[in-house]
């Protein structure tokens, strides 16, 4: 029951006289055999009625419990067992019926609501012949017969008529049921139950089995009522023990005993009406002779009457002790029951069964569009899942960065400081420009820690290199998927003729500038001098793009994945109680087809989508010449401080004499010359001078000491320009002509005259990170650069592949979007209604076909409308109640 209700439980051993108390208690005849007679219990409901309504009676089965196996079903059902009963002399066989229903669990309760008794046919032994084709009648069942009776004449009153308690079985019976029968007593009379234990006269209590299990229920005998029986079968000398008892002197309960007489079998042979067997009840104790009537402490506790009067007195002391609790049970039952009953779909229309599956439709793609639009945290699981992927794809693409190193092998070998720390040092005193300096930086050092794992991380990062004459990511795959579906890394080692730039470069790793100097060597055919060609240019961006169909490939496969995933979710939630009409089944085929479809059109977009990053393109030129110089800066600088680091100051500084010719104010590459010696000053500006400004002595162009120099234009940059052109001004006018740079002079005798101090000069710069401690490491500071063209290469490609990098990790994103999950949501609903025959003619008989519901689905329902019924009816009922 959802409610422990209180409730009255009849106990006792075989033959305790059980059966003829119920029926004094219900006025009901029970079935009676020889042996046990009640071979699964039997609830009886009693409900008085007004004196203008009749009597009658309407019987149920409640089922409990697994026949198989003996243990509570997860869910309780009644069943209501024939028409209402107005004949009382109908009710016994139609019990009998009913428990041959609960005993025969293979045969549909159905089938035993008209079953004629004379047919029941016993074998040799004496066993009965299972009836109507059953292949098994069990001995004794758990569940329940239960009846509703109502009449004028009825208390209120409800109490459960259980199988007597036996020590031995019939033989061919399964001794079994002697503990069977002893754990269904020991449930039914926990909690709140009064136990009504029978005892028949004939035996001494100490013998009776009932006795000990209501004494184990309730050792302090607060909820036990005692009814002794049969007194009518003591002899002269035996009555004095059980006028202790009566009298509640021996074996004490709180609530005493009662006596009472029922028909013998010669009485009951003569199927005496109830009210002339309750007269002869009356008769025998109002007997003088009778030793239970002269005693008048006991006089009220005799007969049936008196019980039944208490009975329901007690009943109702106990309801009014649990009723508080009673209906917070009861709203909590209800609570619950229709909490089931929400989740349940709701039945499916008959008259019109397009209707609802058209309405299954649109809920279903409905909700994939809340999930692939995110539209609230309930539908963000989707887009959630996408999210850290494209991330990834992000950290993928940055890692393909173009290591370029602004020194070569062997400089690089006999040098102590790395690329990182160089570029580190830059990006401290310059400021990170963007958002992507930090990615950058964790690229490199991603790519550092993982040398040792050359093979295995050229497999992940650049599986498509192929050679330059052709298009890295050209699919080499005539199968739709095999990048997509997991054997892309067997096919990655596939290429067609080895990659003439893995023998200038290597596979993987740092690009130093004289392999740099050898790549566009090797790419020149008929340019003219001082001339890159573009496609040195253009090869150096593919090898750097090599990977990106892969790990675009990769991204998406991932979020395919995610798409299948919630699709299979939603299919069975929305279409899974139709598996066995096949809907389950047909839906989730049309889903997949749906989604093949898109994942071959999206797969065919991301690669159009790499074939336009093949040919290098771009607008944002602002963008472009910006990072351009920046990686222009941070190539020279670094190659500065290694060129420096890497000679002893303490060399002559002849040796670092600067050509005395000067240089082109335009560089051979045909590019602004720009001083690789100088840093950008605090303002940001940067040294790039313009070719109109080269040449004037003492300004941003040629210095009178004959280097071409460029300072910046901040404050503190140009305190140190004017010191250093102090200084070199007063050595130009003891050896030159103001405007004609002449080739260094023998060293002269000392001159009297002022020298201007560079300490100033110098410590600034040392601050700003340059390796300077004296006027000949200043000297060496504007060293000409013999790598400057292909630092211009090397940067304007580095430059050109972040633009491409922003380009691509925004744009990625957007198609798979768009093409993948945003059209899958356009058309899942139209699909749907087409490849169901929705819109044919016959499309009403194909929707009832499909929406024929799963058996058991049926059954939960109708058994959860029930129990919310039954639920609603106690909730009410204890509600109005009034103690």
């Amino acid at each position: 029951a959802e409610v422990d209700l209180p409730r009255i439980a009849v106990i006792g051993n075989q033959s305790a006289g059980k059966s003829s108390l119920v029926e004094a208690i219900s006025g009901i005849t029970v079935p009676r055999s020889s042996g046990t007679c009640t071979r699964c219990p039997m609830e009886c409901r009693l409900t008085q009625s007004s004196p203008s309504e009749y009597w009658k009676c309407q019987v149920s089965l409640r089922l409990e419990f697994n026949n198989e196996t003996g243990k509570r079903l997860s869910t309780i059902r009644e069943y209501k067992f024939g028409p209402v009963i107005t004949e009382p002399s109908l009710l016994e066989d139609m019990l009998r019926r009913a428990q041959l229903a609960i005993l025969n669990p293979s045969v549909d309760h159905e089938h035993f609501v008209n079953f004629n008794l004379k047919h029941l046919k016993a074998s040799r032994d004496g066993a009965v012949v299972p009836p109507l084709g059953s292949t098994k009648q069990l001995q004794f069942s758990k569940n329940v017969v239960c009846l509703d009776l109502s009449g004028p004449d009825m208390t209120d009153l409800s109490f459960i008529d259980l199988p007597g308690i036996i020590s031995n079985v019939a033989p061919g019976e399964d001794r079994h049921n002697i503990d069977l029968i002893r754990n269904l007593v020991q449930e039914h009379i926990k909690g709140n139950c009064l136990i009504l234990l029978t005892l028949t006269m004939r035996d001494d209590i100490e013998n009776q089995s009932a006795a000990f299990l209501a004494k184990q229920a309730d050792p302090q005998g607060h909820r036990t009522i005692g009814v002794l029986t049969k007194p009518d079968t003591l002899q002269y000398g035996e009555f004095a023990p059980w006028i202790e008892v009566l009298e509640n002197r021996r074996h004490p309960l709180r609530h005493g005993y009662y006596m009472t007489k029922h028909p013998s079998p010669s009485e009951l042979a003569e199927r005496l009406p109830y009210d002339a067997v309750r007269r002869r009840e009356q008769e025998y104790f109002e007997d003088s002779s009778n030793p239970w009537w002269k005693n008048d402490r006991t006089r009220g506790r005799l007969g049936t009457p008196n019980l039944t009067k208490n009975l329901s007195k007690l009943l109702s002391s106990l309801i009014d002790a649990t009723l508080p609790k009673l209906r917070r049970d009861a709203a909590s039952s209800r609570q619950s029951a229709r909490a089931a009953a929400s989740v349940l779909p709701a039945p499916v229309s008959q008259t019109n069964p397009t209707s609802d599956l058209l309405r299954l439709i649109t809920t279903f793609s409905t909700e994939y569009q809340n999930y692939s639009n995110g539209t609230s945290n309930t539908y963000a699981s989707l887009i959630q899942n996408c999210k850290p992927e494209f991330e990834k794809f992000k950290v993928r693409v940055a890692r393909t960065a173009p290591d370029f190193r602004p020194y070569t092998v062997k400089e690089e070998k006999s040098g102590s400081i790395t690329w990182e720390d160089e570029v580190s040092d830059i990006e401290d005193l310059e400021g990170s420009e963007d958002d992507e300096d930090g990615l950058e930086s964790e690229s490199e050092e991603s790519e550092e820690e993982e040398e040792g794992e050359e093979d295995a991380s050229h497999e992940r990062l650049n599986p498509h290199e192929e050679d330059l004459d052709e298009h890295p990511h050209r699919s080499r795959r005539s199968k739709r998927g095999n990048v997509y579906f997991g054997n892309h890394r067997k096919e990655s080692h596939a290429v067609s003729r080895p990659n003439p730039m893995d023998t200038i470069f290597g596979k993987k790793g740092p690009m130093y500038v004289d392999q740099v100097k050898k790549y566009i060597s090797g790419s020149l055919t008929r340019e003219l001098p001082f001339n890159v060609p573009f496609s040195a240019k253009q090869g150096l961006i593919h090898r750097a793009m090599a990977s990106w169909e892969y790990d675009a490939l990769e991204c998406f496969r991932f979020i395919r994945a995610a798409v299948a995933s919630h699709m299979s979710e939603l299919v069975e939630e929305h279409f899974g109680r139709f598996a066995r009409s096949g809907l389950t089944d047909t839906v989730g085929s049309i889903v997949q087809k749906l989604i093949e479809h898109h994942e071959e059109e999206t797969i065919e977009r991301i690669r159009w989508l790499i074939r336009l990053e093949h040919r290098p393109f771009t607008q944002n030129q602002h963008y472009l010449s910006a990072y351009r110089d920046k990686y222009l800066s941070k190539y020279r600088g670094a190659r500065r401080q290694k060129v420096v680091a890497n000679q002893p100051s303490t060399q002559s500084q002849s040796q670092y004499s600067p050509n005395p010719q000067l240089p082109s104010p335009v560089s051979q590459n045909g590019y602004p010359y720009v001083n690789t010696a100088i840093p950008y000053g605090s303002d940001g500006s940067r040294p790039v001078s313009p070719v109109g400004m080269a040449g004037y002595p003492g300004q941003n162009g040629v210095a009178p000491n004959g280097f071409y120099v460029q300072m910046p234009n901040g404050p503190q940059s140009r305190s140190m320009h004017d010191k250093l052109m102090s200084s070199k001004s007063q050595k130009h006018k003891q050896t030159a002509p103001p405007l004609q740079p002449q080739p260094p002079q023998p060293q002269q005798p000392q001159q009297t005259h002022h020298t201007p101090d560079l300490g100033p000069v110098i410590s600034q710069l040392t601050a700003a990170g340059f390796p300077v401690s004296s006027k000949s490491d200043l000297e060496r500071l504007f060293a000409s650069n013999p790598y400057e063209e292909e630092f211009f290469v090397m940067a304007e490609v580095r430059a050109y592949w972040q633009v491409a990098y922003k380009r691509i990790i925004d744009i990625l994103p957007l198609v798979i979007d768009e093409d993948f999950l945003c059209a899958i949501a356009q058309r899942v609903q139209e699909t749907l209604i087409n490849e169901l025959g929705l819109s044919t003619p016959d499309a009403t008989d194909k929707a009832k076909e499909f929406l024929s519901e799963d058996p058991e689905l049926v059954a939960e329902r109708e058994m959860i409308v029930a129990r919310l019924e039954r639920a609603e009816d106690v909730w009410e009922k204890l509600a109005k109640f009034k103690p």
